[in-house]
């Protein structure tokens, strides 16, 4: 695998994958996953066309709700790559959904597309921060928290809880997933109903 990395600012913006790189081996996405970068390859998957996948995972890492669709923004970016390039009919394409798709472009377009395709899902992230900072008890109209629990049915599943077991999951939310302060409250929440310390473990009856 190669990175290519932008010299102006030292960030390596996308990663070119051969056929024959196995797919568990990426330090690109760990590179992402650790400065909080949108994730770009690009599959050099024929001698004509090329895939260049992207994933806005490592922007958030499942600590907060994302506002933005992405593809409203992303889809019609390719629409556009295709109209100035006069890309074949028969070879557009598009797959994936939510934040992680793939987009079929040509061979030697591809470093060019998911360079600018990374600084649209810079541009995008930062909007997308903006409007949740603005809202950040936002909840969708589907009923889910920025930390991606769908609260009624959380709740419900706490209320089924023992004592024990509402202790057990408090301890590992703050510990595995200590950002995700909305979901940890709603614990808290029907601990205190109970008027349980969760210092102390209760027998199970």
């Amino acid at each position: 695998m190669l990175i290519y990395r932008h010299m102006e600012n030292l960030v390596e913006k996308f990663s070119l994958r051969s056929k024959n790189t196995p797919l568990g081996i990426d330090p690109h996405w760990d590179y992402c996953c650790s400065n909080r970068v949108p994730y770009i390859r690009i599959s050099q998957s024929g001698t004509k066309y090329w895939k260049v996948n992207y994933d806005i995972l490592p922007l958030t890492m499942f600590e907060r709700f994302v506002v933005i669709h992405y593809p409203d923004y992303t889809i019609p970016f390719y629409d556009q790559y295709c109209k100035d390039f006069d890309f074949p009919l028969n070879k557009q394409a598009y797959s994936g959904s939510g934040g992680c798709l793939t987009f079929t472009v040509n061979k030697k377009d591809a470093p060019a597309f998911a360079e600018k395709l990374y600084d649209l899902l810079v541009v995008l992230s930062i909007k997308d921060k903006e409007l949740f900072d603005k809202n950040p008890v936002y909840i969708s109209k589907d009923g889910f928290n920025p930390e991606g629990f769908h609260i009624a049915g959380f709740i419900e599943d706490l209320q089924e809880m023992s004592d024990s077991q509402l202790i057990r999951q408090h301890e590992q939310m703050k510990n595995e997933k200590p950002l995700w302060k909305q979901t940890i409250q709603l614990i808290k929440n029907e601990m205190d109903k109970r008027k349980i310390n969760p210092n102390k473990f209760p027998k199970e009856k």
